[in-house]
């Protein structure tokens, strides 16, 4: 598919490309297959995966870089539209998605925090005390990693489930232990 690179973070060695449709692409320079380092304007062509662009291949210097995205344009990554055809070699989607910050119009990419499904999972196992303790202290810590990493974590949803079920697997587990109690006293 030929597109266009719209912005290019050398630091972050990341990047963010536009494609004939107008769709947009998030990519890495571990993608970049060509010898001419990118800039903004170049003609590339390159493979979709979901919002990411892989195998980028260099085709012509723009005579002019293209204007800087504006801020409401750039801050979003679309997916691609129903008329595009992933290539035979496509994997499977990745996981990751894609956030421009609008402010410096650099793309991030984001995943979805490791704590939030460890606390999400041990609370649906939380039928044993340990398993419950686990997804809240998971739960509670995953939430704290996702509001510091601006946008770089995501899975709140995730972690708030995995709390909310783990309170309530220890709520459970703390109520049959007292009714077990009080029937041995009897």
């Amino acid at each position: 598919m030929d597109g266009v690179v719209l912005d290019i973070n050398h630091n972050n060695r990341e990047g963010v490309l536009r494609c004939h449709q107008g769709n947009r692409y998030a990519f890495s320079l571990a993608e970049w297959k060509s010898q001419e380092a990118p800039r903004r304007g170049d003609k590339v062509d390159f493979l979709p995966l979901g919002t990411l662009a892989t195998e980028i291949y260099f085709l012509e210097r723009a005579a002019t870089p293209e204007p800087t995205p504006a801020p409401n344009a750039s801050a979003q990554v679309a997916t691609p539209s129903p008329t595009t055809h992933a290539s035979p070699t496509s994997q499977p989607q990745s996981s990751e998605r894609v956030n421009t910050n609008p402010a410096s119009g650099k793309a991030t990419f984001s995943h979805t925090s490791g704590l939030a499904v460890t606390s999400f999972i041990f609370s649906l196992i939380g039928l044993f005390f340990f398993g419950s303790l686990i997804a809240i202290i998971c739960g509670h810590i995953a939430l704290h990693k996702i509001r510091e990493s601006a946008g770089v974590l995501t899975g709140a949803g995730l972690a708030i489930t995995g709390l909310v079920l783990g309170y309530l697997g220890l709520l459970g587990t703390v109520l049959w232990i007292g009714y077990q109690a009080y029937h041995q006293q009897l």
